[in-house]
């Protein structure tokens, strides 16, 4: 079995100086050529066929992992590979290499960076999230590799971005999610340090797009998010918004904030950063 690999040999002891038996040099070089963070069996039995090497994978794998050249991973058919620049065996610290396993076996599963990650990886602001957030579609399950993520169930409108080789919402889903579900964006402290630069990135279109079926309340508060930030030509995404019965909430409804009269909205969430 694929897996078995993985999980039989994490105990296996990893020999000093990460020596190359002459059997294995042709592999180590192959991996030290193409450089992939990620490594599955599929991809060792594609080398090894090239190279020639009718040794079974799981065999080179175990060896490889014995010398030290590849890291377990909880991704079944997945190690981390360990280059010789790391001088030792060594984890690079990728807090989201169980991702790039788990889509290196499994590309068909909707997995895409949401919410706080798209933010880091989008370049607003430099704290990394406690948690990475992913966004799945549907009642789908979650592989158990990926357990440390924290799991939103929700669809996108408009196509993820690829950013370092993963999806990640595009910036104009990141600001129509959380405006329509605040409470699962966790770093609002931080919102208004790059909330202006966000909406220079997009263009009213794609907001638009990604509002597709949203309600009243979420393009009030994209409205609201977009004048904050300083973009008021962004208020035609609440232009035909009828009245609603009683203020719109950005934060913990009936919790404490700043009423803002233009948008019948009470902010609990920015207020901190208002200016008067």
């Amino acid at each position: 079995m694929l897996g078995q690999v993985n999980e039989h040999d994490k105990g296996l002891p990893i020999q000093p100086g990460r020596g190359i038996p002459p059997r294995l040099a042709p592999v180590v070089q192959q991996l030290e050529l193409y450089q992939r963070s990620v490594l599955t069996i599929a991809d060792l039995r594609v080398w090894l066929a090239e190279l020639a090497i009718a040794t079974p994978a799981e065999d080179i794998a175990r060896d490889l992992q014995r010398h030290g050249w590849l890291l377990p991973l909880r991704t079944r058919g997945a190690w981390e590979f360990a280059p010789a620049v790391r001088a030792g065996a060594f984890s690079g610290g990728d807090r989201l290499i169980e991702l790039r396993a788990t889509l290196r076996r499994r590309p068909e599963l909707p997995l895409v960076l949401a919410y706080d990650s798209a933010a880091f990886l989008h370049g607003f602001g430099a704290r990394i999230p406690n948690r990475h957030v992913l966004a799945v579609q549907g009642r789908r399950k979650i592989p158990s590799a990926l357990s440390d993520f924290r799991v939103v169930r929700t669809v996108n409108v408009l196509n993820p971005v690829t950013i370092d080789g993963l999806p990640v919402w595009s910036v104009a889903t990141l600001l129509v999610k959380i405006a329509t579900a605040p409470h699962f964006f966790r770093d609002w402290p931080n919102a208004m340090e790059w909330l202006p630069e966000a909406f220079a990135r997009v263009d009213i279109a794609d907001l638009e797009q990604e509002l597709n079926g949203a309600s009243v309340a979420s393009r009030i508060r994209l409205a609201y998010l977009a004048d904050r930030a300083g973009r008021r030509e962004f208020a035609d995404l609440s232009a035909h918004v009828t009245s609603t019965a009683g203020p719109i909430y950005l934060g913990r409804a009936r919790g404490r904030g700043h009423y803002v009269r233009r948008f019948d909205l009470i902010d609990a969430l920015l207020i901190p950063t208002l200016k008067t």
